[in-house]
């Protein structure tokens, strides 16, 4: 039986535990939030509020799976306090959150010292759908190293899940706010045609599914209430500051901020 320990059960921790669970895998997780604890603890995963409660010496695979502005501190904490660079196991440690290119990297050298491999195993998490179309999802899985790369691998292997291997960690970093960045972007283009045919008078519906009949298109994403959730909108932010080449996120960013401001001013929309 492996062991696997998620720090941050949120709900990216909490659909991988389900997920790992439902494999075999004996799960351990820890929290800062008592409401994701209890939450955890109720489909049988080994909770602590504090991680020192927890046999770090048994534990087979580390995720990480904490907000992305606090990956590198959680990381730290458990390197520091928690001497996970001691452990005897040779576990595979991995960072399943959205993480800004460069993170995993500076885990690895500054961190771990090279002592420790790190993969980056980005989840593509779905509100609507965190477990059958959050978890068990191609995977981009990039590492450090060959030798965290094979156990990465080998390990989403024998849980049933599909990857696409990539070589950098800035790879799949990028990779993965690049998804969420353009995601947004259709979003925004949807919300802003939507706009168009509302000041035209001509229905918005009648020409979404005609421009769906484009070969080349396929599908034309819905305007709701803006574009909703966390991870969207972080994604079009982080690949805002990564460059200066990032006019078009940056006026979806105001094409949706315009699009709310419009939903707020037209009755029943």
């Amino acid at each position: 039986m492996t062991n696997v320990f998620i720090l941050g059960l949120g709900e990216i921790g909490y659909s991988n535990a389900k997920y790992y669970l439902e494999k075999g895998c004996k799960v351990f997780g820890s929290d800062v939030s008592a409401d994701a604890r209890k939450k955890a603890r109720a489909i049988g995963v080994h909770v602590e509020e504090k991680i020192g409660y927890i046999n770090l010496d048994d534990i087979d695979v580390f995720s990480i799976s904490v907000p992305t502005a606090v990956i590198y501190d959680a990381v730290e904490m458990l390197v520091k306090e928690h001497k996970i660079l001691d452990l005897p196991k040779d576990y595979l440690f991995m960072v399943e959150s959205t993480c800004v290119p460069g993170t995993c990297r500076r885990i690895w050298e500054e961190l771990f010292e090279k002592k420790r491999g790190i993969a980056h195993v980005p989840q593509r998490y779905w509100a609507q759908d965190p477990y059958g179309r959050g978890v068990r999802r191609k995977r981009i899985i990039a590492a450090s190293d060959d030798d965290t790369f094979i156990k990465g691998i080998k390990f989403l292997k024998d849980i049933n899940m599909p990857t696409f291997p990539v070589y950098g960690l800035e790879v799949a970093e990028l990779a993965k706010v690049a998804e969420n960045a353009y995601r947004n972007v259709m979003i925004s283009y949807a919300e802003e045609l939507f706009g168009v045919c509302k000041e035209l008078d001509i229905d918005f519906w009648a020409v979404k599914e005609a421009i769906e009949t484009h070969q080349s298109i396929g599908y034309l994403l819905e305007p709701r209430d803006g574009v909703g959730g966390h991870c969207l909108p972080m994604a079009a932010e982080i690949m805002c500051d990564l460059s200066i080449f990032n006019d078009i996120i940056s006026a979806a960013i105001d094409a949706d901020k315009k699009y709310r401001i419009f939903c707020r001013n037209q009755k029943g929309v």
